[in-house]
C-alpha cells in the first residue's frame, strides 16, 4: 500500500465525518453525533488495520478478553454458595 492511498482513505473518512457532522448538527442531538463519530472512527480503524495488517478486534476476541473471565468469576462465586 502506498502513502498516497493511505492519504486518500484518510481524506475520504474525514470528508464523510465532516458531511455527517454538518447534517447531525442541524438536528441538535449530541448523542447522535457521539455515536456517529465513534462509528466513523471504528470503520476508519478497521479499514486501515486491514490494509496495514494491524491487529483488529472481533466479537470472539471480546468474549475471550471480557466475558469469559467474568463468567469464570461468577462461577467461582456461585461455587461457594451451592
Amino acid at each position: 500500500m502506498s502513502m498516497e492511498e493511505l492519504i486518500m482513505y484518510s481524506v475520504g473518512y474525514a470528508t464523510l465525518l465532516a458531511l455527517g457532522m454538518r447534517a447531525l448538527r442541524r438536528e441538535g442531538r449530541k448523542i447522535d453525533r457521539g455515536i456517529y463519530i465513534a462509528l466513523i472512527a471504528w470503520c476508519a480503524y478497521m479499514n486501515m488495520a486491514g490494509l496495514l495488517h494491524w491487529p483488529t478486534g472481533s466479537v470472539a476476541e471480546l468474549n475471550g478478553w471480557l466475558f469469559f473471565p467474568i463468567g469464570q468469576w461468577i462461577l467461582a462465586l456461585l461455587d461457594g454458595m451451592v
